[in-house]
């Protein structure tokens, strides 16, 4: 997927993206093509439970975990671009090809697996949301809140990641624990009708 073609999937879907400053976004040590992604934008919200950076405003803007925390210069490496609805952060690591990781802030910022590069985070919301329209436009509006969806629903989606970045789904993060959370909410939810 190129920055072009995500774009024009945000538009399809109407999901509205902000562009990120080019100047701020030169400042990191990021390769070409993370930049080329980040400047065409990030939505401020999405599932599941992801809020990113998407302002000019130093409060809403990317900015290294270090300088955010105000912690020591070997988490300067992490360039902060969003959280989880815990409040752990999302950042790109620019030791580590501009791979995405989370970072566990009651852990000392310890990280592990999000995505192998921004191109492939995005391709994994992307197949996320249209998994959450596919089960509402077939199982019913509640669908994506009750985990009501078929083993068939749930194996495209995840197909669809593996292509994109097997690693992800099969590593412990955050890909891996959502997916496996979607099961057990399924069953759960399923086991209480």
């Amino acid at each position: 997927m190129t920055p072009e073609e995500y774009r024009l999937k945000c538009l399809a879907k109407e999901m509205p993206i902000f562009p990120l400053d080019l100047e701020k976004l030169s400042s990191f040590s990021l390769k070409p093509q993370t930049i080329d992604f980040l400047k065409i934008g990030l939505p401020k919200h999405l599932a599941p439970y992801i809020s990113f950076k998407t302002g000019y405003k130093p409060s809403n803007s990317i900015e290294t975990l270090n300088r955010i925390y105000d912690i020591h210069d070997e988490f300067e490496k992490y360039v902060v671009i969003g959280a989880d609805g815990s409040g752990n952060p999302i950042a790109i690591n620019t030791a580590n090809d501009d791979s995405v990781e989370w970072l566990d802030h009651e852990d000392y910022f310890a990280g592990t697996y999000f995505n192998a590069s921004i191109e492939a985070m995005l391709q994994f919301f992307l197949i996320y949301e249209d998994f959450l329209e596919t089960i509402r436009k077939e199982n019913g509006e509640d669908a994506a809140i009750n985990s009501n969806f078929t083993d068939e629903q749930f194996m495209d989606m995840k197909n669809k990641m593996l292509f994109v970045d097997a690693k992800a789904v099969h590593e412990p993060g955050f890909w891996k624990e959502e997916l496996e959370m979607e099961l057990a909410n399924r069953e759960y939810y399923s086991s209480h009708d």
